[in-house]
């Protein structure tokens, strides 16, 4: 079972880098990053996906500390979407979120 949860924590862990690389280059919205990642999930909208990796980068963000460049620079990165969540978070550490650039 050990190695089984490794083995998806290193998979999931692909998909956020590759993620965050391809929001550092493109800011897309929910539904353009998600259809990046469309064939890891079914009976899923695009949007939802988006929205999943997104969310689920910013809780892995805030666990590597707040104070972390990395952290506020993927934040920084979401923000730059639009992405609600990020930008409210950015707010919350008192950092001024970024101008949202279109998808």
């Amino acid at each position: 079972m050990i190695e089984v949860m490794e083995l998806i924590y290193e998979k999931i862990g692909e998909v956020l880098d590759k993620a965050v690389k391809i929001l550092s280059a493109h800011p897309l919205c929910d539904y353009c990053l998600g259809r990046q990642f469309s064939t890891l999930v079914y009976g899923a909208g695009n949007d939802e996906k988006g929205k999943a990796i997104k969310l689920s980068l910013i809780m892995l963000s805030l666990l590597q500390g707040k104070d972390s460049e990395e952290a506020r620079s993927i934040l920084r990165t979401l923000a730059s979407t639009g992405f609600k969540p990020a930008i409210k978070t950015l707010q919350a550490l008192g950092e001024e979120a970024p101008e949202a650039r279109p998808c």
